[in-house]
């Protein structure tokens, strides 16, 4: 198994605990470990990568390394992303219960400023001579359980004076707390932006000299062969540990889909499914199809089911395998950025990633398959 199955198999078991009911304050702690362990891998990955550069080393192992950091570079900014959605959100919320309890604070104060200037005026043993005055034993009974009632009112807002004024204090320190975890987040973003920036050029340098070479270019497109065993060994290890969504009854699978499969993104197929002879007579054979579509243009789901995997390999680059239940599985695949995460359910037609060319020296473009279990399938017969 490579490594980066095992470790995103570990990043499904997480997400699928996740999914079935944590408390909120789990999700945080363990997203903020998910981005310490992506962080922790990226510098390990850099700092190995500025190594080896200084030595002897070749271009393809290069535009390998340097794609598998880009992968952990979209994986760490979509969480980051998704973080700062969060807490923007919960920032907003936050502002709305602030000025509520502002406000509840001030009538409160209000409330208790007008009791004191009326004992003050009145005295705070008038009530007391007021019993002790009567000579009706009932009225006596009657006046001090009114004054045990005013004391009792006076004792609340106090109490409730105290509470809000706390109340107000710890969410003001959490509001601050929060902005601090923005910024910090918000630097954190444009950081990696930049490094990763600078890894798109290196790669885009190293994309242009092996695009010369047509044996690279051959090779690229065979590797795509070879991956798609790999990811049949995916699937079949997801399916033997018990994770896929075929036990969810919301997922009715595609077998009524045949032929009405949602186009994951327009361009024209410069490959088809099946093997193929190129010019050179070399049989070639391709699990799925490829369109050519412009560098970062929208990726769609098929239809609707879960994101199971994402992860990266030499032909597929980044990619993306949903369940949509039954034993039926979309990939897609050379992407430039995915936008979803293990776990989260996506609706037919729903963004979930931006065309690239990770993965593939052919240029910008996507790789499609549908997969009935270990059954690779023509996506022509699927697609609308």
């Amino acid at each position: 198994m490579t490594y980066w199955r095992i470790i995103h198999l570990h990043a499904l078991g997480l997400a699928l605990w996740a999914l079935s009911g944590a408390a909120l304050a789990d999700e945080i702690g363990e997203r903020q470990q998910q981005l310490d362990a992506i962080k922790a891998e990226l510098e390990v990955r850099r700092a190995r990568f500025d190594s080896l550069g200084r030595k002897e080393k070749n271009e393809l192992s290069k535009l390998r390394d340097l794609e598998q950091q880009t992968a952990l570079s979209s994986q760490l900014l979509l969480i980051v992303g998704k973080e700062l959605q969060r807490l923007k959100s919960d920032i907003a919320s936050q502002r709305l219960r602030l000025e509520i309890t502002s406000l509840q604070l001030d009538d409160r104060k209000g409330t208790l400023a007008r009791r004191l200037r009326y004992i003050y005026k009145v005295g705070d043993a008038s009530g007391l001579l007021e019993i002790l005055s009567s000579g009706d034993p009932t009225s006596a009974v009657v006046a001090f359980r009114n004054m045990e009632a005013l004391v009792k009112y006076d004792q609340h807002l106090i109490e409730m004076y105290h509470k809000l004024s706390k109340d107000l204090e710890s969410g003001l320190e959490k509001y601050r707390r929060d902005m601090t975890s923005v910024q910090k987040l918000q630097w954190e973003q444009e950081d990696e932006l930049q490094k990763r920036e600078k890894m798109l050029r290196s790669r885009k340098g190293l994309v242009e000299r092996l695009k010369r070479d047509k044996s690279e270019v051959q090779k690229s497109i065979q590797r795509l062969e070879e991956d798609a065993k790999e990811i049949a060994g995916i699937l079949e290890e997801l399916e033997s540990q018990g994770r896929l969504a075929e036990e969810d009854s919301s997922l009715v699978g595609l077998a009524t889909s045949r032929g009405d499969l949602i186009w994951p993104v327009q361009g024209r197929i410069f490959r088809k499914f099946g093997t193929a002879k190129d010019k050179r007579g070399i049989v070639l054979s391709n699990p799925g199809i490829d369109i050519q579509a412009k560098f970062g243009t929208d990726v769609q789901s098929a239809a609707p089911g879960t994101v199971i995997y994402t992860s990266w390999l030499r032909g597929y680059g980044q990619f993306i395998i949903i369940d949509h239940g039954k034993g039926y599985y979309t990939l897609y695949a050379n992407l430039s950025d995915i936008l979803v995460e293990v776990g989260d359910r996506v609706k037919g037609g729903e963004l979930i990633a931006l065309v690239g060319d990770s993965g593939s020296l052919e240029g910008p473009k996507l790789h499609f398959e549908v997969r009935h279990r270990k059954e690779q399938l023509d996506p022509m017969d699927w697609l609308r």
